[in-house]
């Protein structure tokens, strides 16, 4: 006891506890001791265990009275945070929220405030990474420390997630930012208290009056501390999908604020069922929270991800307009120089597919900024990585060079391209009608100034091909398609790497010989290479002439958010298209398929005989005809200079004759015969790489 009592003042705080308790262990095991000599009958005839277990007993009442509390510092501060979201999280939270807020950071977090003082519905949109579920997570907290609302529920896409947001909260109140804790002594100290052994709480109390806290996984009941308006206040988690949610209540009380933090996931955004659901979900379930008697508060924080997903359905204003949604981007303007960004994105695709990195890319831009930046205002200025990155308008042109077009104008821009009615009508009745009742299979018109053939290989069942005859004004006409599905086709699973490449090799070069055999052979035939394992197509391609005596080329369709016309080999570019030369024997094609699949469906809905218009031979093409329509364009629009093609895939079966009809149109481009008819084919470049603009006409 002596050795105890002198080393205490040299220990540290946890140190010195942790004596304590062993000092007041041997104080009360004494007192047995000294009890029994003194003849106390009753402590006697207790046996060695029961000795034990009377001793922890008496031990855990002592540590479980964690009075007196300390006394709370930063009270003016605290006073004035009271009613004012962003002045708290920035005073109290400084490890969290160390940026300044941006204008619409500041809009969101009223918004939050307003729903925790005096209710309403609201609904929110902030760019992706931006930081919307640190601020929901940091709200909840000054909710309950100033007893503005008593039981809150965080609602997420599941559970697992909401549970997240719980343990965030849980770790600010367990010492993460120390300024909060020091000011909120009867949130944090009872936690501490606990260390770590969250059973505790069930007997813990200050001076004999129960805190009745709960500190679980999934929920937190704050510690009944008299005089705290944060006293039994509740946060709970919910997944929206979760069962139980319906009557949620504890011990009689039912929540007064839900907090929805991107209650959907990337796969229930792109289901209109699983999208139903949700939105059934939170107009039943979750609105009906509080009851009857009163309607509940709630807040949703949200980010788009596609076109008539949840969240860009809470946030259409004219359908919901209770929830008075508002969306926030992360560029406003785009900056003027478009030419500058377009060099910009060359360099950063060439530095990328190099495995270089983009210091080239940011050479330029730092080299250029101030013309660069002429025009752009982005909405977070401080938001861009200050290692790698100058700033934030950079950081957003980055952004979208990384997820393409179409993602970014969703998830950073929160205006998803739109999915409604499609840009044109093309239906299989309109393309059957398309059909020439003069003109036999195989029959060159005359005003054909060049063939070609194109084939889709899908080596599990067959090899697609379509034969197009195509005037100077890009006037189409079908000469032939049909499938090739003999042996050695098809290439079963289980099948060697080695053993595919020479089926569809063997398949495509009998299939050569057949298109070659036809009587309208073609000038060019450009074969798919993206259903084949990798180098095969090109392969077949550079001995074609030998094999079949046609002139055969490998290409690779890109949507618009991947198609890039650079490379770290030679390219030759064309009209959103380019020839990538990494030497004579290895070349290939890549094309912007989004572009050219709409070219190739608008030729349907021409008139017949007009320029750019396609036709058929006389027969029966029902087949062919639903192939063609079974991808529909449902929207269109210009996003930072790039256009962004919205596309749609129909039930019901394939769509390889519509490919193939796809890659007849770039296969006339590199013929030269584009859209505005006959063009000059591109003369072999001087230097080693040639970049030229994808053309700006949209037809």
């Amino acid at each position: 006891m002596g050795i105890i009592r002198a080393t205490l003042g040299e220990l540290s705080d946890g140190e010195r506890e942790y004596l304590n308790r062993q000092r007041g262990l041997l104080e009360l095991s004494a007192g047995l001791r000294k009890a029994e000599r003194k003849g106390d009958a009753s402590r006697r005839r207790l046996t060695e265990s029961e000795r034990t277990g009377l001793l922890h007993r008496e031990h855990r009442s002592e540590v479980s009275d964690i009075a007196p509390l300390p006394a709370a510092k930063w009270r003016f501060a605290r006073k004035r945070c009271e009613r004012d979201l962003p002045r708290f999280l920035r005073t109290f939270m400084p490890e969290k929220f160390y940026r300044p807020f941006d204008p619409d950071m500041i809009h969101a977090l009223r918004r939050i405030e307003a729903g925790a003082l005096g209710g309403g519905t609201f609904a929110e949109a902030m760019p992706r990474g931006k930081g919307k579920t640190t601020a929901a997570e940091g709200a909840m907290i000054w909710a309950a420390a100033y007893g503005h609302r008593r039981y809150m529920v965080v609602i997420a896409s599941d559970q697992s997630k909401a549970n997240d947001t719980v343990s965030n909260i849980q770790s600010v109140v367990e010492g993460q930012c120390p300024r909060f804790c020091q000011a909120w002594p009867e949130l944090a100290y009872p936690v501490a208290r606990l260390e770590g052994r969250n059973q505790r709480a069930q007997a813990q109390h200050i001076a004999g009056t129960p805190t009745q806290m709960a500190w679980k996984i999934d929920k937190i009941v704050f510690p009944t501390v008299e005089g705290s308006a944060s006293s039994g206040v509740i946060i709970q988690a919910k997944g929206i999908t979760a069962k139980g949610m319906r009557g949620l209540n504890h011990d009689g009380q039912r929540p007064d604020f839900v907090l929805l933090d991107d209650p959907q996931d990337d796969e229930s955004a792109h289901s209109e069922e699983q999208t139903d659901k949700r939105e059934k979900v939170i107009f039943g379930a979750v609105l009906g929270l509080a009851g009857h008697d009163r309607a509940i508060s709630a807040v949703m924080t949200c980010t788009v991800i596609a076109n008539g997903d949840l969240s860009d359905r809470m946030l259409d204003n004219e359908a919901h307009p209770e929830w008075q949604g508002y969306r926030t981007k992360l560029v406003e303007t785009w900056a003027d120089a478009e030419d500058m960004w377009a060099e910009y994105a060359r360099l950063w695709g060439e530095g990328t597919a190099a495995g270089e990195g983009t210091a080239a890319a940011s050479a330029y831009y730092l080299a250029n900024r101030p013309a660069m930046d002429a025009g752009g205002v982005v909405t977070s200025p401080e938001l861009y990585d200050k290692e790698c990155e100058a700033s934030a308008l950079q950081h957003a042109y980055n952004l979208q060079l990384r997820h393409g077009a179409d993602v970014f104008a969703a998830e950073f821009q929160n205006e998803p391209v739109k999915q409604g009615t499609d840009l044109y009508a093309l239906t299989s009745d309109i393309v059957v009608s398309r059909t020439d009742p003069e003109r036999r299979a195989g029959e060159v018109p005359e005003w054909s100034a060049v063939t070609v053939a194109t084939t889709d290989v899908n080596p599990s069942y067959a090899l697609s091909t379509v034969v197009v005859a195509f005037g100077r004004d890009q006037l189409g006409a079908v000469l032939w398609y049909g499938l090739y599905t003999s042996p050695p086709l098809p290439v079963v699973q289980g099948m060697t790497e080695a053993e595919s490449r020479q089926r569809i090799y063997e398949a495509c070069a009998a299939h050569g010989r057949e298109l070659a055999a036809l009587p309208c052979p073609p000038s060019l035939w450009m074969i798919d290479g993206g259903g084949s394992p990798q180098g095969t197509i090109i392969d077949l391609a550079t001995n074609a002439p030998k094999i079949c005596g046609l002139n055969a080329v490998c290409a690779f369709g890109r949507a618009q958010g991947q198609y890039r016309p650079t490379g770290k080999h030679r390219i030759i570019a064309g009209e959103e298209w380019h020839r990538v030369v990494q030497s004579r024997n290895n070349q290939w094609l890549i094309f912007n398929a989004d572009y050219w699949r709409e070219i190739a469906q608008r030729a349907w809905t021409g008139s017949p005989g007009a320029p750019g218009s396609c036709s058929l031979p006389r027969g029966n093409h029902g087949d062919f005809a639903d192939q063609i329509c079974r991808e529909r364009l449902l929207d269109k629009k210009e996003v930072a200079g790039r256009m962004v093609w919205a596309w749609k895939e129909g039930r019901g079966g394939p769509h390889d004759y519509g490919d193939c009809m796809t890659m007849a149109y770039v296969a006339a481009a590199v013929s030269g015969i584009g859209t505005g008819g006959t063009v000059q084919k591109p003369a072999r470049p001087a230097a080693r790489v040639v970049i030229a603009r994808p053309s700006k006409r949209r037809r």
